[in-house]
């Protein structure tokens, strides 16, 4: 019982040091004004695309079941054509 109790104890401390690592490393990243977010966004001057209607079922295929094929043709169909040698 100990052994396991031992295991689950490293790994909840490797947990916590990887989350205090990346919390420390998220803290040193620019964020906001600092690094420059939004401010091309702001700017009437630049050009933006106009927004435009599209179908949801744009590009649907539907696929219907079939009845059964014989397999062998069914292969050949798809294969690749041999080469020629």
């Amino acid at each position: 019982m100990q052994h396991s109790t031992s295991i689950t104890t490293k790994r909840f401390r490797t947990a916590g040091a990887l989350a205090a690592a990346g919390l420390a490393l998220a803290a040193c990243s620019e964020t906001g004004a600092r690094a420059g977010l939004g401010e091309e966004a702001a700017n009437p001057a630049l050009a933006s695309r106009q927004a435009r209607y599209q179908s949801v079922t744009a590009g649907h295929v539907g696929y219907r079941p079939v009845g059964p094929i014989d397999w062998r043709r069914a292969n050949e169909r798809v294969a690749p054509a041999p080469s020629a040698r």
